[in-house]
């Protein structure tokens, strides 16, 4: 099961992620950050991309793409239903 901030961090991410641009985004620390994005690699859901100089970005997998998917599905809904 993915906790909120793990949550969050798979929503944040887009074609090509830095973590740095993550935590910014997130008002998150770098480390907390790199600690989420280790467990979503664990997960299958997000993968480390080309390395440039030190820096790495982060894309999603397909079955991140699909948990990405049903979580801004699932964010669309309680908003919606909150405007009912």
């Amino acid at each position: 099961m993915l906790t909120e901030k793990e949550s969050q961090v798979l929503v944040e991410i887009d074609n090509r992620s830095y973590p740095s641009s993550i935590s910014r985004n997130l008002n998150l620390t770098y480390t907390t950050t790199a600690i989420y994005i280790k467990k979503l690699v664990d997960y299958g859901l997000i993968e480390y991309k080309e390395k440039k100089k030190r820096v790495r970005h982060v894309v999603l997998t397909r079955h991140g793409q699909i948990v990405q998917e049903h979580l801004l599905l699932i964010n669309h809904i309680i908003l919606n239903h909150n405007k009912e």
